[in-house]
């Protein structure tokens, strides 16, 4: 018996599930291992002692989305806002660089699946194809199909269509927690970058990021409750 996993999760679809090499036909179970789910996260910072009301367990949700490996760095000794401060934004903060490292980690082209991301993080609705390769000013082809595919097998984007105006119409929207929370606020690249954010908790930037950011806190959970 072998088992094989990994984060990368186009690269076991490409090269083993959907191999048509000697590897064909022969994968005998598949487990697609999403994130936390809400209620996954209060049990997950319950066992490490650390009680959230349920306003400020969605908040954390919408900026690290339900990721062990980002929830683990959660403080039972530290407020919602003084985690983020110390998880994000202080000095040597362990996930500051974690949008660059995490890309380069799942992604053998990993300044592409940026460039993308960082298109489709400018529009809630995201873009359409033409769109997407009007921002990006990448070639209209093959691989941007199989840049897309992978970010959706990810979980990072959806693709969707839309009703309206005569026609019918796909969008790719961003939708993963982290990558929505860190390009708003702690990318260097967004201009917005913050170093404080306690005193910018209740800012109207942040306000205004928490309607769009529950938005796809829902979509998720319900993703999840039908997967």
């Amino acid at each position: 018996m072998v088992v094989v996993c990994g984060s990368s999760s186009s690269r076991i679809l490409n090269k083993l599930i959907n191999n048509h090499g000697g590897l064909y036909g022969r994968v005998t179970c598949e487990i697609n291992l999403l994130p936390f789910s809400l209620h996954e996260c209060e049990l997950f910072l319950r066992s490490k002692g650390i009680e959230m009301s349920r306003y400020d367990m969605a908040q954390a949700y919408m900026m690290v989305g339900g990721i062990p490996y980002y929830l683990n760095y959660f403080a039972r000794e530290k407020s919602l806002s003084q985690n983020i401060q110390s998880i994000f934004f202080d000095a040597g903060a362990p996930l500051c660089n974690e949008f660059d490292l995490m890309f380069s980690s799942l992604f053998s082209n990993p300044g592409v699946m940026q460039s993308i991301v960082r298109a489709l993080h400018t529009r809630n609705r995201g873009l359409t194809r033409s769109e997407l390769l009007r921002a990006t000013g990448l070639p209209d082809g093959g691989d941007i199909g199989k840049y897309l595919s992978a970010l959706i097998d990810g979980t990072f984007i959806i693709k969707y269509d839309s009703f309206g105006n005569g026609r019918r119409e796909s969008f790719y929207k961003l939708i993963d927690p982290f990558c929505l929370f860190y390009l708003r606020f702690v990318d260097r690249q967004s201009g917005k970058k913050v170093s404080d954010w306690d005193n910018l908790a209740d800012s109207p930037s942040v306000i205004s990021w928490k309607g769009i950011a529950f938005e796809n806190v829902c979509f998720n959970h319900i993703r999840q409750i039908k997967a």
